[in-house]
């Protein structure tokens, strides 16, 4: 019997849940209404989509938004909205 001959198939990627904007709701209710709250984002919260959100969610209640210093990508340009990022001392 030969060993390493087989190989195993490609497993398929997890599928992310889709957005709830229900829950979303909900979770801002009390959570970031103040002008002196911020909300921190990092991984998939700093895609184009997720981006969007979370602008509409600063717009709607007066939050800030700040990004994790080291990310693995976060995107940016004209008519994005923008996020600096926390300003960890050097």
């Amino acid at each position: 019997m030969e060993r390493g001959r087989t190989v195993a198939p490609a497993l398929e990627p997890a599928v992310r849940p889709a957005f709830d904007e229900a829950a979303l709701e909900e979770a801002v209710a009390g959570a970031v209404r103040s002008p002196t709250a911020w909300l921190l984002l990092g991984g998939a919260a700093l895609s184009a989509e997720m981006l969007e959100v979370a602008g509409r969610i600063a717009a709607k209640t007066g939050c800030k938004l700040l990004s994790e210093w080291a990310n693995a990508r976060q995107e940016r340009g004209a008519g994005r909205v923008v996020v600096n990022r926390v300003p960890y001392p050097i």
